[in-house]
């Protein structure tokens, strides 16, 4: 860090050497930087708040489109009616046994969740690993009666079994929620770490 005339600190280029301690003109294109810089810093929202946002969204937003790969890594998506994030922002949705997805799951787990709420609007993109969950305790919680003509012989028959989805990255943008809606803002992110979540890797 290098202190020069005014408080300016050049944080951001270490190697830069003045000649004299004070009144040494500075490129306006460094300062312009810096300020830049540390503006997107400060608006930075903090990951509990990126993550309260984007459970709210998701919450709100009825249906998402769940993503997998295929053999040639080919991404396939459909539109689901999951159910609410847990506590561990884990997500539960219903299908059935013999479906594409699923056959795709048990090859390759990676998956992606994306969530539209046209009242901000907002999106959330979730990205992570799946795993089928065929208990009879997990199919009795995660069924919808409404369901019933779709899956004949309802959550204990053989038509009807539970996605688990556990995120490891959270895309937001959320007017509602007033994160990311400048029109040079990219969307928040975090990413979970063994200590939480963060907006670090």
């Amino acid at each position: 860090m290098l202190r020069c005339g005014a408080g300016i600190q050049l944080l951001f280029f270490p190697k830069v050497r003045l000649s004299k301690p004070h009144g040494v003109p500075i490129p306006m294109t460094l300062l312009s930087l810096r300020f830049v810089l540390l503006s997107t810093i400060a608006a930075q929202p903090a990951p509990q708040s990126i993550l309260d946002a984007a459970r709210a969204v998701m919450q709100s937003a009825e249906f998402c489109f769940l993503v997998t790969v295929d053999d040639t890594t080919e991404p396939h998506a459909r539109l689901m009616q999951p159910f609410p994030p847990d506590e561990q922002m884990r997500v539960f949705l219903g299908t059935n046994p013999n479906s594409r997805k699923i056959a795709q799951l048990r090859k390759n787990p990676r998956t992606t969740l994306a969530y539209y709420d046209k009242a901000g609007p907002n999106y959330v993109t979730l990205t992570g690993t799946s795993r089928i969950v065929d208990t009879p305790s997990e199919r009795r919680k995660h069924w919808r009666k409404e369901w019933q003509s779709f899956f004949p012989g309802g959550p204990g028959g053989p038509n009807y079994t539970v996605i688990e989805f556990t995120p490891q990255r959270i895309e937001l943008i959320s007017t509602t929620h007033k994160i990311a809606i400048e029109p040079t803002s990219p969307p928040a992110i975090i990413h979970r770490t063994p200590s939480g979540w963060s907006t670090r890797k």
